[in-house]
């Protein structure tokens, strides 16, 4: 069973085991929750305005207060993997690419 997207949530991170998948949608409101307060997610502090970016490979966490400090390397690196890709598709191997064992 699945269930469509509530509220624009697409997913959802949990720090711990999980159990009875098909029914997690359906939450209870016998408890209540709080929002914008801090919470401890796998040992680290995250706060509101925190950005969390995660896919199926992992999730990585950029506090707001270095936030634009990570923007600028984030947007040349992902650049850079998509010439790696886009060469990579052309018949390159690894060994021929800058970088990745080839001449820079």
């Amino acid at each position: 069973m699945s269930f469509p997207p509530a509220r624009g949530i697409a997913g959802l991170a949990i720090d711990g085991a999980v159990r009875d998948i098909e029914v997690i949608g359906g939450r209870t409101k016998k408890e209540t929750g709080a929002l914008n307060c801090p919470i401890e997610f796998g040992g680290v502090c995250v706060r509101p305005g925190d950005l969390v970016f995660g896919d199926t490979d992992g999730m990585v966490i950029i506090g707001q207060d270095c936030a634009e400090g990570v923007r600028m390397p984030a947007l040349k690196r992902r650049e850079n993997e998509r010439i790696t890709v886009e060469n990579l598709r052309k018949g390159k191997t690894i060994l021929e690419l800058p970088g990745l064992g080839g001449a820079d």
